[in-house]
């Protein structure tokens, strides 16, 4: 299942809770709920899918990818936890989770996995209230030693200076997951808006989806989180062009060169506008 389909379907799900909820949850629904599915960064996918028999769906695809794929009642939702080795992702409020090999690599196992959290309940939601929670997961990570990770062609500029700056310049949002916006900023961010973060060994990204965009900001909403987590390895590979993948490490230094270059101009710029750069900031090393 893509992440555009996973969205879909919380959507829906998140639908049927703001218009009056529903209830077809099972004593086996229950169960699944109660206890947290763990899933280890590179452990082989097929030992984790025998872990969790008739919760976890298997989905093989041509193109050498399998997906396994877990999904929760709205009135019984998950409860995940991935450990990366270096650093631990405790979500609650799980609606979905889908975890992908490649089978090409069974050596790197599950390298990418994504989960939504349906935060949002029978009356919907307060902006706050999302705000309140958004921040709180993210203060987990934080105090678990997740580091800040800004991108390669982002300036180097931290808290409302990089919330400016994005919502100036940018359609993709990445923010500082340190600074907590005004409930007044935080009503301003569009969707898909989101915070980086990264250990030795995984990068993980946190959007969220609101729907509608408040014309009120003290009405409540719908509210999706979802997070988005790849290994130290499938992140940069990323950066490389999928046909050219099995040379990512020869190519990986010409790409960042680029990105390196775009964020000196942006840096050159705010320094003139006499907007602080970070440069104690440091980017993560490009694995061995």
């Amino acid at each position: 299942m893509t992440s555009t389909r996973a969205i879909t379907l919380c959507l829906t799900i998140a639908s049927f809770w703001f218009i009056g909820g529903c209830d077809g949850s099972t004593e086996m629904d229950k169960k699944m709920s109660d206890a947290a599915v763990l899933l280890k960064l590179h452990e082989n996918g097929e030992e984790f899918s025998r872990r969790y028999p008739g919760l976890i769906q298997v989905n093989k695809q041509p193109a050498g990818l399998t997906f396994y794929d877990a999904e929760w009642n709205s009135t019984e939702k998950g409860k995940v936890t991935i450990d990366t080795g270096s650093g631990t992702l405790r979500a609650d409020d799980v609606l979905y989770l889908t975890a992908v090999q490649d089978d090409e690599n069974k050596a790197e196992g599950l390298s990418t996995a994504s989960l939504s959290s349906g935060i949002t309940g029978p009356k919907g939601i307060t902006h706050d209230a999302a705000r309140e929670y958004i921040f709180a997961a993210l203060s987990r990570l934080r105090n678990d030693g997740w580091k800040p990770f800004i991108p390669f062609d982002d300036p180097r500029i931290r808290g409302r200076n990089m919330l400016n700056y994005q919502l100036a310049n940018s359609s993709v949002i990445t923010l500082d997951p340190d600074y907590k916006p005004t409930p007044e900023e935080w009503i301003r961010l569009p969707d898909r808006s989101g915070w980086e973060l990264r250990t030795e060994s995984a990068f993980i990204r946190i959007t969220f989806h609101r729907s509608p965009n408040p014309k009120d900001p003290s009405g409540p909403g719908l509210y999706l989180v979802n997070f988005d987590l790849k290994s130290i390895v499938n992140h940069f590979k990323g950066f490389v062009d999928p046909s050219h993948r099995d040379e990512w490490r020869n190519l990986l230094p010409g790409e960042l060169k680029d990105l390196a270059s775009r964020r000196n101009s942006a840096e050159a710029k705010l320094r003139e506008q006499g907007i602080e750069i970070d440069t104690e900031y440091k980017d993560p090393s490009i694995p061995q």
